[in-house]
């Protein structure tokens, strides 16, 4: 049986709140943004080594910068939301990438988070038959 190819679209809130710390009372002192990337940084390091086919991105909402296909092709919208990482096979340049990801100073919009994500995995899967996740 052949494996399926899967392209993932992982959406992470950068805004203020993300630099909060999760539980200090229980001795956990890390950031929800670091325990994000964490998360994310090991789970594509596993996709990595286990499959040749799982391609993926990052879009960040919150962020300082605008950069997404939406916002570019439609004159404006979609603001402050930042394809940090196009949909590719990954690399360890990609893992620094995602790793050096920081918190911005403004409140984003998940809903637009979402829904740039959700265009770049039925724009770039029209001509692949590849699984569609977003994360």
């Amino acid at each position: 049986m052949a494996h399926m190819k899967s392209m993932t679209a992982w959406v992470l809130d950068v805004g203020p709140s993300m630099s909060q710390n999760l539980d200090p009372m229980k001795g956990n002192d890390d950031s929800k943004i670091t325990t994000a990337i964490t998360y994310m940084s090991s789970h594509i390091a596993q996709r990595m080594i286990a499959s040749k086919t799982q391609e993926f991105c990052l879009i960040s909402y919150g962020d300082d910068i605008t950069h997404n296909f939406l916002n570019e092709s439609q004159g404006g919208g979609y603001d402050r939301v930042n394809e940090i990482v196009s949909m590719k096979k990954c690399s360890g340049d990609t893992l620094n990438l995602i790793r050096s990801v920081k918190v911005g100073e403004i409140v984003g919009d998940a809903i637009d988070g979402i829904v740039v994500g959700l265009d770049v995995l039925v724009r770039i899967n029209q001509r692949y038959a590849f699984n569609r996740i977003m994360v």
